[in-house]
């Protein structure tokens, strides 16, 4: 047993043993992708032919910036409906007023008011359900619009797939874009069930692609709980920051 002074003398310094958490490193090949929640599958909800393409791929768009232009008579025809109910809804209006002043001066039939009354309110009903067949399909409520049906980008984003040219017929089914906002995108992996017990959600991870010279810091946000049928993997996620579009 050494003295007190035989251990100051030797540099020996006691302290109490503590858990602590052990580091783990293991890799796992993956691929760069789409941040899912962050893409969108622009398609028209109406038919018809497109009249103009207002974007190139691989263009930077911008949150309600026009993508295309479809000339659709499906659109028109509703932009027309509308027309004809807004004129109806104002005919049932003045009808009403008049109606009621000559019913409060005693000139006509209350019988007459109530049923101006109910004209104006089922005129005053069908304008709304033509405003809204209108704004169900994303179209400008601007009878002056004629035919006309824009494709509208929903958010800042990219345009990474383009599936139309002028002169081309399209329907609610024709993908046109696909537009993906890249300020983040996921990295994905397949981990082995041998592997699985050292993935879970939440701890930090280094992600690098040494062909792009990038690396950087994560959090893993995802683990499956089915393996794949042909890789008999389960598929991990880690979300990454890409302000400057580095990660592809």
């Amino acid at each position: 047993e050494l003295t007190a002074e035989q251990i100051k003398t030797a540099g020996i310094e006691l302290a109490t043993a503590e858990p602590r958490q052990m580091s783990t490193t293991v890799t796992f090949p993956g691929e760069i992708r789409f941040d899912e929640d962050r893409t969108a599958h622009v398609v028209p909800r109406v038919s018809g032919v497109v009249e103009e393409v207002k974007v190139d791929l691989g263009q930077a768009v911008k949150k309600g910036q026009v993508l295309a232009v479809i000339a659709s008579q499906q659109i028109s025809d509703q932009r027309s409906e509308l027309n004809a109910a807004q004129r109806r809804q104002e005919l049932a209006r003045v009808t009403l007023q008049r109606e009621k002043k000559l019913w409060e001066d005693k000139i006509s039939a209350e019988q007459d008011y109530l049923q101006a009354r109910q004209d104006f309110q089922e005129a005053d009903i069908n304008l709304a359900n033509a405003r809204q067949k209108i704004s169900a399909i994303g179209a400008s409520l601007n009878p002056s619009a004629g035919n006309r049906y824009e494709l509208i980008a929903p958010f800042d984003s990219m345009v990474v797939e383009k599936h139309l040219g002028i002169g081309e017929m399209v329907n609610e089914a024709s993908n046109a874009f696909t537009l993906s906002d890249l300020s983040r995108v996921w990295a994905t992996f397949g981990v082995a069930p041998k592997d699985l017990d050292k993935v879970v959600v939440g701890p930090p991870v280094i992600v690098s692609a040494p062909d792009l010279n990038a690396k950087v810091d994560g959090k893993i946000g995802y683990v499956g709980s089915l393996l794949g049928e042909q890789t008999r993997a389960a598929a991990v996620r880690v979300t990454l920051a890409n302000p400057q579009g580095a990660w592809r």
